[in-house]
């Protein structure tokens, strides 16, 4: 079961420290909702130097494909996400 089936199971039941639980899966249903959306937005700024790059490692423990990326997003390496984060004036991390 994921966390956010977990999290809703516990809010429902009245289980302790449901409204916690139940707040951080609307979160994490929010996330998914959202974070695409963000992304095409961010790379369709013109003014804006942005990259969307994403752990390669986590894509494919969450069964995404490079088919599902946005247009702009690409798959990356830990390393190469490592040299990029250290590299950069900022960075946004989800």
């Amino acid at each position: 079961m994921t966390y956010l089936g977990f999290g809703g199971r516990e809010a429902v039941s009245g289980g302790e420290r449901s409204i916690q639980k139940g707040l951080i899966a609307l979160a994490r249903i929010a996330l998914v909702a959202f974070l695409p959306q963000l992304a095409a937005r961010l790379c369709q700024r013109p003014m804006l130097s942005v990259e969307v790059l994403l752990c390669g490692t986590c894509m494919d423990a969450r069964g995404l494909t490079d088919d599902a990326l946005v247009e702009g997003a690409r798959r990356s390496t830990l390393d190469e996400l490592a040299e990029r984060t250290l590299a950069a004036e900022r960075v946004l991390v989800f």
